[in-house]
């Protein structure tokens, strides 16, 4: 988890301050969402992170089906 924490923490000293709005604006809807009810439990991190990238601007990495 610390790697984790880690790898986020430089993700957002990538990203220049004056964009932390419009890539949090995600996050918060689906916060807001779960605070509504409409659904239960935290987030799924398979959910978050798509647009977490998205917001950085990584493209999608296909694997291969040997894995590689």
């Amino acid at each position: 988890m610390a790697d984790v924490l880690r790898e986020l923490q430089a993700a957002i000293g990538q990203s220049p301050q004056s964009a932390y709005v419009a890539e949090a604006k995600p996050l918060q809807d689906e916060y807001q969402k779960i605070q509504d009810g409409r659904r239960r439990g935290p987030p799924l991190l398979g959910d978050i992170l798509p647009l977490v990238f998205a917001r950085l601007g990584v493209g999608v990495v296909h694997a291969t089906e040997s894995g590689e």
